[in-house]
């Protein structure tokens, strides 16, 4: 009801206000003092005014209460937002695909958002949803490596009796290594059938994500087994994409012709061993030898779980190892060292006779902790090779101070000396290293000549492949050159917490590249500014010359400086993205256990590959605010609501309607 005070008193300039019936001035900028005024002299209430709100206030404000009473919840997100949270709830919170089909809890809990959009979400249409975003992400990894050289990583992962073939790439944007997994593949075919199924699905994959054949810089497989059956279908791939465009190409020559087929096959794909798996590798070569020793320990630790479970001791027996990780028998001979004084007073106090062979756990544990410690350090996405060999050189260093300890760090020194070998003669490795100021430097001795010219040799290569990929590309490539983070990153050296009984033998009072950059430490030189009329060539060769930097240096970030030759970088960009670390692996393989297991244990090979691509690359789709529209992939309100137009058109008036208002009122 509209309320007229015009009879009781008129405001004036001032903030006053005149009582009508005695014309006395009342001072104050609201009605309050007035109104008492009333009350206190001519015993009269006057009630408050209530200010009358427009016609697109109270439009906007029925709006919002109706929701806000209705639904319980103001909604303030759009549709996009919404999807993208659904398909994060199940690709990257591990919720199971058919909570969308609860209709007495989580249905309940989202009611609200689906009469506000108009969906009618379940355990079918949101497999469409999730694979609508699959393709927004593959689109957006096509942008970042398009025209780009990249490094290929497969995997053979093993869960629940099915095995997989997992696909990563590696590459670097403003010298940040980047890792995304494009791909995998179900291994469940006959043998004799597996080779061309896994080519076609590698083909397929390729070109899901335009890649050609002469993008790719390195290939590495961590299956020993599986390198030659890979490398010779992506060979053959390689070579089927060469044949077909030197038919097509005009050549001005057989000669010219054979040049060129010369040049692209010296750059074919060659699947080589992972790098990190090169540690694994080395250490099996002593474990086959040990297996007696470490069957016994395996006995003790069972032997001692059946003994501790049954009694009250407070005494915390390991757990066994698993054979195929190296590491988890370290562990588990690490702990029952951790454990011998309980384990031994037990024993003693009840007169009983127990055969631990402690010198060999020890000696083990020893001689085993400068790899545990090595291994620690290829934990993070952004590790190169410079510094796996960094460390990889500290360690042989470390092992040579444990002969007199352990028998067994000669053993592991030798097999490691072996396995640098194989490393060295790899084209992309020592490509990488002599890109690395940390060892590549005036009279260093850490690459032979042979070792540089080889490497110089494949940079010379990658970079022909770049200037075509570039003359592809619009604007050619351009690098951003962001401003010096810093050049040094920490590591952590310690590897055993500080209360434990059980300390390793000091190797070194130095600190932990000290002894490794006396080794390398030779005169050194400063190199000029290049001249920007040298070849791509003599730019490669004046590196040897370049001034040393510290071993803890971080080299992406040295890269990533305006000082540095714009080809160099280039070049750099590619070599410094070679696969070493398997974290980013690591995670596709517990996504992919963790949607076979807790999600859904029959999905298709599409589904599954939607699921994984978008759970482990959801960052990509959620940094960028993809609007993933419902009227994809026939995912539209008629699609949720088929036989019910009316509700459809009510909501898509009153939705208007709300929006019109809502402009309005801002306006």
């Amino acid at each position: 009801m509209k309320i007229d005070n015009s009879k009781f008193y008129t405001k004036i300039k001032n903030n006053k206000s005149i009582c009508l019936y005695c014309q006395k001035v009342v001072l104050g900028p609201t009605t309050s003092n007035i109104r008492k005024h009333y009350k206190d002299v001519h015993n009269i209430e006057v009630p408050r005014k209530i200010k009358q709100k427009s016609v697109y206030e109270e439009c906007a404000e029925a709006s919002f209460t109706e929701r806000v009473n209705r639904e319980g919840v103001r909604i303030d997100i759009d549709i996009s937002k919404f999807l993208r949270c659904c398909v994060g709830l199940v690709a990257v919170n591990n919720l199971p695909l058919d909570i969308y089909d609860d209709d007495k809890f989580f249905k309940t809990l989202i009611a609200p958002y689906e009469r506000k959009f108009g969906t009618n979400l379940n355990s079918r249409n949101i497999i469409a949803v999730i694979k609508n975003s699959c393709i927004e992400i593959q689109q957006i990894i096509r942008e970042h490596i398009k025209n780009k050289m990249i490094s290929l990583e497969f995997e053979i992962a093993t869960t629940m009796d099915n095995r997989f073939l997992v696909i990563n790439i590696h590459y670097i944007e403003d010298f940040k290594i980047c890792i995304n997994t494009i791909g995998v593949i179900m291994l469940e075919l006959k043998q004799h059938h597996q080779a061309m199924y896994q080519k076609e699905e590698i083909i397929k994959y390729l070109q899901t994500y335009q890649i050609d054949m002469e993008q790719i810089y390195f290939s590495t497989s961590n299956n020993s087994e599986n390198i030659p059956q890979i490398s010779n279908i992506i060979s053959n791939v390689k070579e089927e994409q060469i044949s077909d465009e030197f038919i097509e190409e005009k050549c001005g020559s057989a000669e010219n012709n054979d040049e060129n087929i010369h040049s692209i096959f010296s750059m074919a794909l060659h699947v080589g061993q992972s790098i990190a798996h090169t540690i694994q590798v080395t250490v099996y070569d002593i474990l086959k030898n040990l297996e007696t020793h470490l069957n016994e320990c395996r006995d003790i630790v069972i032997q001692l779980q059946n003994t501790f479970s049954e009694s009250n001791a407070q005494i915390q027996i390991p757990n066994l190892d698993n054979s195929q990780h190296w590491y988890s028998t370290y562990e588990m001979l690490y702990s029952l060292l951790q454990i011998r004084q309980p384990i031994e007073t037990w024993y003693i106090q009840r007169d009983i006779i127990i055969n631990i062979n402690w010198n060999f756990i020890r000696n083990f544990v020893v001689a085993f902790n400068p790899l545990i410690t090595s291994t620690k350090k290829m934990e993070t996405e952004q590790y190169i090779i410079g510094d796996f060999y960094r460390d990889w050189l500290c360690c042989e260093i470390e092992l040579e101070d444990l002969f007199s300890i352990t028998p067994y760090a000669s053993l592991l020194h030798e097999s490691m000396q072996k396995r640098k070998k194989v490393l060295l003669d790899n084209g992309a490795f020592l490509s990488a290293l002599y890109l690395d100021p940390r060892f590549n430097f005036q009279n260093s001795i850490v690459l032979t000549e042979e070792q540089k010219s080889i490497a110089v040799a494949n940079l010379l290569k990658t970079f022909k492949v770049l200037k075509k990929l570039e003359d592809l590309k619009p604007g050619g490539l351009k690098l951003k050159e962001p401003q010096v983070e810093g050049l040094k990153m920490e590591l952590d050296s310690s590897n055993t917490s500080s209360n434990v009984s059980f300390e390793f033998p000091s190797t070194s009072s130095e600190s932990t590249y000290s002894k490794l950059e006396q080794r390398m430490m030779k005169s050194m030189i400063s190199v000029s500014n290049l001249n920007a009329q040298l070849t791509f060539q003599q730019k490669l060769t004046l590196l040897s010359n370049q001034k040393k930097v510290p071993l803890q240096t971080d080299i992406l970030s040295f890269w990533n400086t305006p000082e540095h030759d714009h080809d160099i970088k280039k070049v750099a960009s590619v070599a410094l993205a070679v696969p070493v670390t398997q974290v980013f692996m690591e995670k596709a393989f517990n996504a992919l256990s963790t949607i076979i297991t807790k999600l859904e244990s029959n999905v298709d090979n599409n589904t599954l590959n939607s699921l994984l691509l978008t759970k482990l690359n959801f960052e990509e789709l959620n940094s960028k605010n993809i609007d993933l529209d419902i009227s994809d992939h026939n995912i539209s309100r008629n699609f949720f609501f088929p036989n019910n137009k009316k509700i459809i058109k009510t909501y898509e008036r009153k939705n208007i309607k709300q929006q019109q208002c809502s402009e309005n009122v801002q306006s």
